[in-house]
This record gives structure tokens, C-alpha cells and sequence, in this order.
């Protein structure tokens, strides 16, 4: 396949679907795929034989949960949703809708049937002070948008809200998961024990080696039994832990000041957190993201924005024109976020099946393209 292009292990999904499986099972706790990171298209027996349920964020992700993966429950949430969209989903039957905002329960509460279950998003107002965390990605960041916060809830109007929902982690350990619950249970004490829902959002790096499983159990089951309650957690970056990398090919070296090697992928158009999050960045399997090696590159896209820069790294091997280039984990949030700035082609796809052979191979095209452009 031409590069740019994706790589997807079903292998390592299914390892990591199968670390969820056993944490439900021991625990009571579901996992629900949050498909704002990755739609696994390729791969609905795995996802449906693992996990419990698919959150979604727009009409076209609900749509989607239903078309791939119907015999998984449905939860839906977005800040606020139109009078139009909100008859879409409700069409579709969601297991869950979770409303924002008093005002949001107010328009959509009494448009939402019985047997759809309606949760309020709560907001913590907490920051992990010893997490560092792009304010970007921080929803509990003063001023936010996402929400009903101690100050704001009105307990007399929460006939129809059976369950509550919060997000505060970001790529966060169980440690944080912990000091997040300490302050839902001083500040929300008592709206526990009058729901039947907990919805503990993502963040969570379950699926990370060091992550401490254990302590992550011991709150599942503490909660559930302390307040009885049906608790979800919806990771979606780490469902994909180590599933996927991205091929990238040398175009160019050259210099100015310093070596520069300019390669057919892009931070704009295919890794943008890489320009939004002065924290992220990404790990080349030839290279370090230091000088440590002896061959040191500022690594560039081939867009016309100068900003386009992947980072700075060095290898090994003086780069040459030609040489291929793996990104590691690059499944969630890349191919949710990318775009066609300068006509650049979007990578490819392809798909390892679980025997190790290739399942699916696709690659994007000039009509897709076009097709963006509504022409």
C-alpha cells in the first residue's frame, strides 16, 4: 500500500478487550466504546463480543453504533442538541440520553420516552493538581461548558433523571480515578443514592502496563455496593492501546540550521493534537524524541502550513529519501480528525485479523475527497 497509511492489529484489540471483559466481570462495572476516538468497523464480533455498550456524540456516531454494532446498548451525550437531532436519536432508540445543562432537561426531558433512561452530566469543578493536563482537554477547567455543577443543581427538578454522568480524567491513572470519586461522593453525596446509573466518563489508561488494576477494582466494587448503582466507564483512545501505527515515507532532507526530513503524513492533517497540545507528541519506532541518538531531524509534513511539524528527533541512521517511517499508536483520535487541507491524500488502512493474516485493505481516493468538498 502507498503511504501514508494506517496499520490495525486486531491481535492486540482483542488483548485489550479482553483485559476490560475480566475487569467487568469482577467488578459489575460495563465499559461502554466511545466512538468520538475510532469507529472499528472492521472488527464488530470483537467489539460486540467484549464490550457492553457504545457512546455517542452526534446523529452521524448513533447512526453509526447502530449500523455496526446493533447488539451493543446505546448511550447518547453532546453539550447541547437540537430539537432536530434530538427526534433523530431518540428515533433510534438509546438505551441512555444524557442531558448537559438544567436547560437542556427542561427542552428534551418530556420529548424523551420512559423507556429511555436520562442522565445529567455533572461537573466536578475538580483539577488534578498533580496531572499535567492540557487546559484544552480539562472539561472541569473554570468557565466550562460541560455540565451542571454543586452550586447550580436544582434537586427539585430531577423527576426524570435516573442516572448521573461526569468526565474529569485524561489519560489518567487510578490514583486520579480515586481523588475524581473522593470529590463526586463529598460534593454529590446524596443524588448517589437517589440514582440507579453512574457514569464515570474516560481518561482511564486501563489498558497501559502500569496501570493499577487492582485499586481500579477495589472502587468499582466499593461504589456499586456502597450506593447500588450500574457503573460505566467509556475509555476510547486506550480501547485501542497499542493497536495501530501509522506508515510514513521520507520525501525530502534537507537543511537549514539543522537537518530537516519532510515525510508524506502531517501534524494538520493527520495528527492535529500534535499542534493542539503543547503536551503531546509522538513516538517514532526508529527514533527518540530527543538528541540521545546520534542523527538528530526536525521531522515536518508535506502541507504548505508552516507549522506543520511533527517534532524533533533523532535516529540512529542519517534518514535518506525513500526511508519508511513507523508512528506509534496512532488509532484514536487521528483518523476521527482527519482532514484534506492542501488536497493532501488521507492514509490508508490496513486491517491484521486476529489469525495474523490481512483482513481489509483500503485506501483513500480523489473521489472521497470531492466528495468533502460537496461538488
Amino acid at each position: 500500500m502507498r503511504t501514508p497509511y494506517h496499520i490495525f492489529d486486531e491481535r492486540q484489540y482483542e488483548r485489550n478487550l479482553i483485559l476490560l471483559k475480566q475487569i467487568s466481570q469482577e467488578t459489575g462495572c460495563k465499559f461502554l466504546l466511545a466512538l468520538k476516538g475510532y469507529i472499528p468497523f472492521h472488527s464488530v464480533e470483537l467489539t460486540e463480543k467484549y464490550l457492553d455498550g457504545i457512546s455517542t456524540s452526534s446523529v452521524y456516531e448513533h447512526r453509526a453504533s447502530h449500523t455496526y454494532f446493533p447488539k451493543l446498548s446505546k448511550h447518547y451525550y453532546a453539550p447541547a442538541t437540537s430539537e432536530e437531532d434530538m427526534k433523530a436519536i431518540i428515533d433510534m432508540e438509546p438505551e441512555v440520553i444524557v442531558l448537559n445543562s438544567h436547560q437542556q432537561l427542561e427542552h428534551h426531558q418530556n420529548k424523551i420516552p420512559h423507556y429511555i433512561g436520562i442522565d445529567l452530566r455533572l461537573n466536578l469543578q475538580h483539577v488534578i493538581s498533580d496531572a499535567n493536563v492540557f487546559e484544552g482537554y480539562d472539561p472541569n477547567r473554570p468557565f466550562s461548558r460541560f455540565g451542571v455543577t454543586q452550586s447550580e443543581l436544582q434537586e427539585d427538578k430531577l423527576e426524570r433523571v435516573s442516572g448521573i454522568h461526569i468526565h474529569v480524567l485524561n489519560s489518567q491513572g487510578a490514583k486520579d480515578l480515586e481523588a475524581m470519586v473522593a470529590i463526586l461522593e463529598k460534593k454529590f453525596h446524596k443524588l448517589l443514592h437517589q440514582v440507579t446509573r453512574l457514569n464515570l466518563g474516560g481518561g482511564h489508561t486501563i489498558t497501559k502496563e502500569d496501570y493499577d488494576i487492582d485499586r481500579l477494582k477495589k472502587i468499582m466494587i466499593r461504589l456499586k455496593e456502597t450506593y447500588n448503582l450500574e457503573i460505566y466507564l467509556e475509555p476510547s483512545e486506550h480501547v485501542f492501546h497499542n493497536c495501530g501505527v501509522l506508515k510514513t515515507k521520507v520525501l525530502s532532507i534537507m537543511y537549514n540550521d539543522i537537518n530537516i526530513a519532510i515525510v508524506d503524513t502531517s501534524a494538520k492533517n493527520h495528527m492535529p493534537d500534535i499542534l493542539e497540545s503543547p503536551d503531546y507528541s509522538v513516538e517514532f519506532k526508529e527514533g527518540e524524541l530527543n538528541n540521545n541518538k546520534p542523527h538528530y531531524y526536525r521531522v515536518g509534513g508535506c502541507t504548505c502550513l508552516t507549522g506543520d511539524i511533527i517534532g524533533q528527533y533523532s535516529f540512529e541512521k542519517p534518514l535518506k529519501e525513500g526511508d519508511i517511517l513507523t508512528i506509534q499508536n496512532q488509532t484514536a483520535y487521528t483518523t476521527t480528525q482527519a482532514t484534506w487541507f492542501n488536497g493532501i491524500r488521507k492514509p490508508g488502512l490496513e486491517v491484521i485479523g486476529t489469525d495474523g493474516t490481512l483482513k481489509l485493505s483500503v485506501e483513500d481516493s480523489y473521489e472521497d475527497y470531492m466528495t468533502s468538498m460537496r461538488m
